[in-house]
């Protein structure tokens, strides 16, 4: 089984600059779904999902894990409403600012986890990411990437080579 693991904010969710807490701010990204539908659809094999994502403003006290929480089952809607799903969602509530963590990306921690947790082979993983810190620590395991500029459109051209 094929498993992709997408960055939130940029991929999945419109990048805006600056924290996304409220529903309300919330924009998710139809399109993008929509190409990964297309492509789970065009393979031989089924795709699972995974989602990662920092969310520093825990640590900050800006916002809580039950808000981001609440965002999470808004774009786990939008894929099951195309028929897909997110396995699960992975978030790093740390910040740097406030200590260091294994699983803040650029660092691997929340990619090692899901590759434990779910047996997965790392060349069987793609992670598709709107920034290098992203993807890094996925080529460094030996996963197949995709980077994409923040809130721009998932298309076939970057599927294509995988």
């Amino acid at each position: 089984m094929l498993t992709i693991i997408l960055d939130r904010d940029g991929v999945v969710l419109k990048e805006r600059g600056e924290y996304t807490f409220k529903i309300s701010d919330c924009e998710v990204l139809g399109y993008n779904i929509d190409a990964l539908k297309t492509y789970s659809d065009s393979l031989n094999e089924s795709c699972q999902f995974f989602i990662l994502t920092n969310q520093g403003g825990i640590a900050k006290g800006l916002y809580t894990s039950k808000e981001v929480d609440a965002i999470h089952m808004l774009i786990q809607s939008e894929f099951r409403s195309r028929g897909l799903s997110i396995v699960e969602f992975y978030v790093c509530p740390h910040h740097h600012d406030f200590g260091n963590c294994i699983c803040r990306k650029p660092k691997a921690g929340l990619y090692e986890k899901i590759v434990a947790k779910y047996n997965l082979r790392p060349n069987q993983c793609i992670m598709i990411g709107d920034k290098e810190r992203d993807v890094e620590p996925a080529k460094a395991m030996g996963m197949q990437t995709v980077l994409i500029e923040s809130n721009a459109k998932l298309g076939q051209n970057n599927l294509a080579n995988l």
